[in-house]
């Protein structure tokens, strides 16, 4: 499974958080938010096609910040995780990637 979709798998399951991923796409970088399995731009147009992807399957990685639900920016539960602490959670919640 790409990276991209194990985040909206672990947000599915997780109702309670919001992932805020930043990566880079397309060569800008971009921050998107995640909650329950839906994915929304913070910094261009989300595509109204739920079937088009927000984050490309060819992405870079950067950062991932978890937030309770309902999504506040100010509160933040845990910030800047790497990659590697990222795939750790994911693993831990039983998600493959």
């Amino acid at each position: 499974m790409l990276w991209p979709q194990a985040l909206e798998q672990f947000s599915r399951t997780h109702p309670h958080l919001v992932v805020r991923v930043t990566f880079v796409g397309q060569g800008e970088i971009d921050t998107v938010i995640i909650y329950r399995g839906m994915a929304s731009s913070l910094a261009r147009s989300t595509p109204a096609d739920l079937n088009t992807p927000v984050i490309p399957a060819s992405a870079e990685f950067v950062s991932l910040d978890l937030l309770p639900a309902p999504y506040d920016p100010a509160k933040v539960l845990h910030t800047n995780l790497t990659w590697e602490q990222t795939r750790q959670m994911l693993r831990q919640a039983g998600i493959p990637v």
